[in-house]
């Protein structure tokens, strides 16, 4: 048998269920008799599929007023209640939304829906979601051309219909999308409902400008005195613009927030919040937000406000007054459901994966990328994160980059990092600051005797006498900074941050002792080969951002090395007492150590061509084999949202992926403690991360 879309179980009270979208949802119970279905005297298993039965409006005119009414009334039925009919001997739920939109929702094209399996699957999510009490909204992800819009605007249709007294919005990525929901999807299925079920309305032209008021028109004159009075609904289906405030301060039922998760004319997420606080009172849900959407696969657009959002409404992780951080429950369906259909339509999942990799292009990963982006096979696919070439691994740094976003928390602690004994400066230790702090640290790979440096004497600098260390760990950790000098900027948005990584270099005896005897992991255990540090902040006294980095090399007792071009933080270091700490670019040849005159070791690097060019290179090993083998060698979602978009031709606005590349320069470095006898090989102490 060929894979289902969905698999129902039965249940003992007669119901079926099924697992969809993190959730299980629920059918009523399956009718017993034949008559239970709408097709129930189909005895022929191939014949027995979905029909749409209904009559057209000159047929209706045709019907006495009894048949008429029967009618009605049956109509009335299946549309609150929702329905049951036969497809290929099965027995099939249709939610009452689900029978509105296909026998009364005609399409912009003038045709109807037929059943597809992908669309059950997503309104018994939709009435699973909206009974949860606790649920304000459902977010849903899926192929481009799939119909998501139409189910939504034929949702608010049918809730505006079989409400009274009720408010509903509309908003999109822009004003041109809101419109054509509430006129291309809405105004037309309106129109073209049966007499039978059709609401009065005022809506005076074809087309509604903003809103669609299901209320009587008024009556003037002698028509005032002598007409028949009209019932009506006095629901409202308006759509606004898209800025945050839009809505703000309105009650409204339902609200359809369409294609939240692209490039928007507005910010999407504050109009997810303001439009969140009015759907939530007394610790209960009072109205719904429909979320539509597929990501934006423009070049510019990065996912991760549409995955934040996404990984915190996770149904199955709920607070304890039961809702998820976000309020919100999600769903995702694959492109290759609902791509290939068969005659009951039912999804030929074998058939649909085969056809949708057959069309991806083959031989350039960009195109590639944005072609699974609008065809997603799995949430990653529709996350997976810039459409141009890069000389990483995308596709490793896209399943880091989830892996962290599922996390309950980071693991990273903020804090500062401080003197403990401010007078003599000889101690540092960490402070957890969660609002402000200026570093992210792994306390599971800080080592258990910190502070690893030696003084070497006293010299004399700007700031007096200064006690000279050398750091002693040079071998287990390093960092690299991409710093910055000027206190002023011209324009604020120009102002790039420093940033710095603490780096913990390959540890092969650490690593021996992962496992315990048991094979599990043991308690507490990092991964050495692994960043452990993260600073990416703008103080406004470039001193501070100084002082923060001779803190953070005092605390592991490591060497850093910076990007010379701005010489400022080189400068505090030697006049801190730790030029020492500050390593560069070793001279090879006796050319350039004469070349240097001074020394054949230069302090910091350039950002040359050359050099971008190196850290490029160990940018590009480590997104391979190190992360794929553990994600949380790349612990910080900051550096690894910067890395996922650097851009090695333009590397000003890519501050953490820069100094991240600094960082990784200094750990290959090639150094060895001095060997005291020639034949003792356990004189040798070299590092794990050696030159190239």
């Amino acid at each position: 048998m060929s894979q289902r879309a969905l698999e129902f179980e039965k249940q003992r009270d007669g119901s079926l269920r099924a697992f969809i979208g993190e959730m299980w949802c629920h059918t009523p119970c399956v009718p017993k008799s034949k008559d239970g279905f709408l097709n129930g005297h189909v005895k022929n298993r191939k014949d027995q599929k979905w029909r749409r039965d209904f009559p057209t409006d000159e047929a209706i005119d045709l019907l006495s007023e009894k048949d008429r009414l029967a009618l009605q009334d049956r109509e009335a039925d299946r549309i609150f209640e929702g329905c049951w009919f036969l497809n290929d001997g099965e027995p099939t739920y249709l939610t009452g939304v689900h029978y509105f939109f296909l026998t009364h929702f005609q399409l912009p094209h003038g045709g109807y829906a037929d059943f597809r399996d992908v669309d059950q699957m997503d309104f018994l999510h939709d009435e699973q979601a909206v009974n949860d009490n606790k649920c304000i909204g459902k977010i849903f992800l899926g192929a481009r051309q799939r119909g998501k819009t139409a189910r939504r605007a034929a949702r608010l249709l049918w809730k505006a219909i079989t409400s009274v007294g009720k408010r509903f919005g509309i908003q999109s990525k822009n004003d041109e999308s809101a419109a054509d929901v509430l006129n291309k999807f809405i105004s037309h299925a309106l129109r073209n409902l049966s007499t039978l079920i059709k609401p009065v309305t005022d809506l005076a032209t074809d087309n509604a400008q903003k809103k669609i008021n299901f209320k009587a028109p008024a009556r003037r004159g002698k028509t005032a005195l002598t007409g028949k009075k009209v019932i009506a609904l006095n629901t409202t289906i308006e759509r606004r613009n898209s800025k945050p405030q839009a809505f703000d301060g309105d009650t409204l039922e339902e609200v359809l927030n369409d294609e939240w998760a692209k490039k928007q004319d507005y910010d999407s997420e504050e109009r997810a919040n303001v439009l969140s606080r009015m759907m939530w009172r007394g610790g209960f849900a009072i109205g719904f937000m429909w979320m539509p959407s597929t990501i934006d696969e423009k070049e510019d657009f990065e996912p991760e406000m549409p995955l934040r959002l996404w990984t915190k409404s996770n149904p199955a992780e709920r607070k304890a007054n039961g809702r998820t951080e976000s309020g919100f429950v999600r769903q995702f369906i694959p492109a290759y459901l609902g791509h290939i259909m068969d005659e009951f339509g039912r999804s030929k999942v074998e058939e649909s994966i085969a056809d949708l990799e057959e069309a991806a292009p083959q031989n350039d990963l960009v195109q590639a990328r944005r072609y699974w982006r609008a065809n997603p096979r799995t949430v990653e696919d529709a996350f997976s994160s810039s459409d141009r070439d890069s000389i990483l691994n995308l596709e490793n740094l896209n399943t880091v980059r989830m892996h962290l976003a599922s996390l309950p928390r980071p693991y990273w602690t903020q804090c500062d990092l401080t003197w403990a004994d401010p007078a003599t400066r000889t101690t540092v230790k960490w402070i957890p600051n969660k609002v402000n702090g200026r570093f992210k640290i792994i306390t599971q790979a800080m080592p258990e005797v910190l502070n690893n440096v030696q003084p070497v004497g006293e010299i004399e600098t700007l700031f007096g006498t200064q006690v000279r260390y050398k750091p002693l760990n040079a071998l287990e950790y390093a960092a690299g900074t991409d710093p910055y000098d000027a206190k002023k900027v011209v324009k604020l948005g120009a102002a790039s941050k420093a940033a710095a990584y603490a780096f913990w270099k390959p540890d092969l005896l650490h690593e021996a002792e992962r496992l315990l005897p048991t094979g599990e992991e043991r308690p507490g255990y990092w991964p050495s080969n692994s960043f452990i540090v993260e600073y990416v902040n703008r103080p406004p006294d470039p001193a501070t951002y100084y002082e923060d980095m001779v803190k953070m090399c005092h605390l592991l007792g490591m060497p850093l090395l910076p990007e010379n071009n701005k010489p400022g933080i080189i400068t505090y270091f030697d006049n801190r007492g730790y030029a020492d700490f500050i390593v560069g670019r070793v001279a090879t040849t006796s050319e350039e150590a004469k070349k240097h005159k001074k020394t054949a070791q230069t302090p910091g690097m350039a950002a040359s061509e050359a050099s971008i060019s190196q850290y490029c290179d160990r940018l590009a090993e480590f997104t391979n084999a190190p992360i794929l083998d553990d994600p949380r060698r790349l612990p910080f979602e900051h550096q690894v949202n910067d890395l996922l978009v650097f851009d090695a031709t333009n590397t000003q606005k890519f501050d953490a992926a820069v100094a991240s590349g600094w960082t990784l320069l200094n750990a290959r470095r090639h150094v060895r403690k001095p060997i005291r006898k020639p034949t003792d090989l356990s004189a040798y102490n070299p590092s794990t991360y050696l030159n190239s």
